[in-house]
């Protein structure tokens, strides 16, 4: 794990500052920022549920609950890639990698995830997305999802179900 000093120095705008003339240096603040400088591998899946419209926020939240500050939601790309790959228990919740768009026009369009699963044609389809409208909806939308005793199999999940998450962190 790297960790990262940040010094930052804080300018304030008042005449006591701005109008000294014995070079006084502003205040400077010591910031510890984690900082990933490397893939992150998949650590497991959590056992508090949450639906799809709670966002990445919450996501992230709930997996450093379970398994500590430096776990957050994964991206199908570090789930697939990850040595340590398992299979959930329960259906889980995967931030999708679009990797490619296909189709032309305002109803063929459609976007493929890493894991080769491609959306719902978007256009006139309400439950056309891999993310949830950006993880905040619950109603009208799908989520990408890793499947119960499937092998791993990616899935559209409803975004108003009610689903593990995929946790990852940084690769020591």
């Amino acid at each position: 794990m790297k960790y990262l000093i940040i010094l930052i120095a804080l300018f304030i705008a008042s005449p006591s500052i701005a109008d000294d003339d014995d070079g006084g240096a502003p205040p400077v603040i010591d910031v510890t920022v984690n900082v990933s400088t490397g893939a992150a591998e998949f650590i497991g899946f959590t056992v508090g549920t949450i639906d799809g419209g709670q966002g990445i926020v919450a996501m992230n939240a709930l997996c450093q609950l379970e398994f500590g500050v430096d776990a957050r939601f994964c991206t199908s790309e570090e789930y697939f890639t990850s040595a340590s790959a398992a299979e959930p228990l329960a259906r889980a919740w995967l931030h999708p990698t679009i990797v490619a768009a296909t189709g032309t026009g305002t109803t063929n369009r459609q976007v493929v995830d890493f894991s080769g699963l491609p959306s719902l044609p978007v256009g006139s389809n309400p439950f056309a997305g891999l993310s949830c409208n950006g993880w905040q909806a619950v109603t009208r939308d799908n989520g990408l999802a890793l499947e119960a005793l499937a092998a791993g199999k990616p899935v559209r999940s409803f975004c108003g179900d009610v689903n593990a998450v995929t946790c990852c962190a940084p690769a020591e």
